[in-house]
């Protein structure tokens, strides 16, 4: 594999890593609606800590191919992430402040990704 590919393959890793992570807030939320200590409760807090576990993996990976500087900072598209999710899975109303917000975070992560090494 050529080495613009492997790049963008482990950056791609890099950003499904947030994804996994970005998926902790929405079973957290879905945790805290159950029945404390009900079993349903218990689905959500282990898949809270098994996505958690997959994303220690990952980020473990990550920070093989990138420098912390380099790979922390892509950590912000979370916030995307979890715009998306609130409005999924929660219904809630994304406004047009939290779609500038996320834009700017993104040309950040751009900025930054873009810098070269």
């Amino acid at each position: 594999m050529a080495e613009a590919e492997k790049r963008k393959m482990h950056f791609f890793i890099m950003h499904l890593s947030f994804l996994v992570y970005s998926l902790v807030g929405v079973a957290s939320k879905t945790a805290a609606s159950q029945d404390l200590l009900s079993s349903a409760f218990f689905a959500y807090a282990l898949l809270v800590m098994g996505a958690l576990a997959i994303y220690a993996l990952m980020w473990q990976q990550v920070l093989k191919w990138f420098t912390l500087s380099k790979a922390y900072p892509n950590k912000g598209v979370v916030v995307v992430w979890g715009l998306l999710w609130a409005m999924i899975f929660f219904q809630e109303t994304i406004t047009i402040e939290n779609i500038v917000g996320g834009a700017i975070i993104v040309l950040g992560i751009v900025l930054v990704s873009s810098d070269a090494d």
